[in-house]
């Protein structure tokens, strides 16, 4: 009996993994969508909102960036102005009024940069299930790291 038994689990064990293969790539089954893929996602949606998703969060980069300039433009003059001022208390008093300014103004851009990183990842990720993309499963926002 285990003569029989152990070739032929063997054998099944074998063939099992080729068949759900060959069912699975069979191009005689119609894909659930006119542009699904064999493995059902809709390239064309899924690649409109990366698009859509990328563009918006290269945005809010190129937002952060220019905020953060236009922070050290401004803290520039400031800071040689309050160098520039006679007195100890009143050179110590304007460089921190500029300082302070400075850091309030990233600290600005850093939280318009991170609501509009993640409103972009949320309309992407709404965007995904008419995708046919498994949620949780690929290209979700846990996944992204600085993007």
């Amino acid at each position: 009996m285990k003569k029989v038994f152990i070739p032929a689990l063997v054998m099944f064990s074998l063939v099992a993994p080729i068949a759900t293969f060959a069912q699975i790539s069979d191009p005689s089954v119609p894909p659930t969508s006119t542009h699904a893929t064999p493995n059902g996602i809709d390239v064309p949606c899924i690649s409109a909102a990366l698009d859509t998703r990328d563009t918006a969060i290269a945005a809010a980069f190129t937002a952060l960036n220019a905020s953060t300039q236009t922070a050290l433009t401004t803290r520039t003059p400031e800071l040689k102005a309050a160098y520039a001022l006679p007195t100890r208390a009143a050179r110590i008093a304007a460089r921190q009024a500029a300082w302070t300014k400075y850091n309030s103004a990233l600290k600005v851009a850093q939280t318009t940069f991170k609501t509009q990183k993640d409103a972009a990842w949320r309309a992407y990720e709404a965007a995904s299930p008419a995708c046919h993309v498994p949620a949780g499963t690929e290209g979700n926002a846990a996944s992204h790291v600085n993007g």
